[in-house]
């Protein structure tokens, strides 16, 4: 897979078929549509080409943070690679992108610059200033530019459209277990483990303190069953996300991570956590000897749910 950035031209001008969407989290909805545009391609002798934003445009028109992404870069670039598409595209959206009406935008850049023959979007697409285009208009340019637009309908589970939004409020909630359902995967969340306090190493369950990269998205606050991708390794253990009362630490968004049967040292280490169950909300215990007795109790909890999967 070839991946585009900031304004290269694509594929030296070769006819394409291009996937629109800010394809955040590469949810179900996006692999139905991911796999209806290769499906089309290929029927038609033309290479698969995904066009994605490198920031999201509600995070650049409102300001960061204003969408809390399920998936970086990266993540979405490995993720893409994993299908058949054979280019991705991150173009770079800023407050002059935003201003192009959209007839220009399927001239300009689906006619223009990605060469266009088939575009594949779903069905609330919507593109242009002010999000003014809808799939009508881009059918109704296309017949004018010379590009066929297929309609995808949206993925559903539990009689629902997948949407990055609707996994989000699972998750706020810290309902990570159904997360799976819409995501095809556990969701996870990337980052560098940094030096906290270290007072779980003094009551026997060291921790690795991640502060997630900015914008992402993690659970609501409480404890979860996880697994980690740690020095090539997939390690079993729990995960505390936000405040620890009992310390005194405050922060909606830090993760502290215990490893089972894991001691090394890994500080400066990039490691990706993965959610599978909450078991318990954050609570303050009376002292460190309550704490460490909760944590022997969740340790348990943990052991015993990866015996049974």
């Amino acid at each position: 897979m070839t991946v585009f950035e900031n304004g290269a031209a694509a594929a030296n001008g070769v006819a394409a078929a291009v996937g629109l969407g800010n394809f955040d989290g590469l949810h179900l909805g996006h692999i139905s549509l991911i796999y209806a545009l290769t499906r089309r391609a290929a029927e038609a002798g033309l290479p698969a080409l995904i066009y994605t934003f490198a920031s999201h445009p509600q995070n650049v028109l409102a300001g960061s943070g204003a969408v809390r992404l399920l998936t970086d870069n990266a993540k979405k670039r490995a993720l893409v690679a994993q299908t058949a598409v054979d280019g991705l595209y991150f173009e770079h959206f800023d407050r002059d992108y935003a201003d192009m009406p959209p007839e220009v935008f399927a001239r300009r850049v689906l006619a223009g610059k990605l060469n266009a023959r088939l575009v594949a979007v779903g069905g609330n697409y919507r593109f242009g200033r002010q999000n003014a285009g809808t799939v009508g208009d881009l059918k109704r340019f296309g017949q004018k530019y010379g590009f066929a637009v297929a309609e995808i309908s949206p993925y559903e589970v539990g009689g629902t459209a997948v949407s990055s939004s609707r996994i989000r409020d699972l998750l706020d909630a810290g309902r990570v277990e159904e997360a799976p359902a819409l995501l095809g995967r556990l969701f996870s969340v990337r980052g560098t483990v940094h030096a906290g306090l270290r007072l779980g190493r003094t009551i026997g369950f060291p921790t690795a303190n991640m502060l997630p990269e900015a914008g992402r998205m993690v659970p609501g606050a409480g404890v979860y069953i996880t697994s980690t991708h740690v020095g090539g390794a997939l390690c079993r253990g729990l995960t505390s996300v936000g405040s620890n009362p009992t310390v005194g630490v405050r922060s909606d968004d830090i993760t502290e991570t215990f490893l089972l049967d894991f001691s090394d040292e890994i500080y400066g280490e990039t490691i990706e956590v993965f959610f599978h169950k909450r078991i318990r909300g954050i609570r303050k215990f009376p002292d460190l000897n309550a704490l460490k007795a909760q944590i022997g109790l969740d340790a348990d909890a943990a052991r015993h749910y990866f015996r049974e999967l």
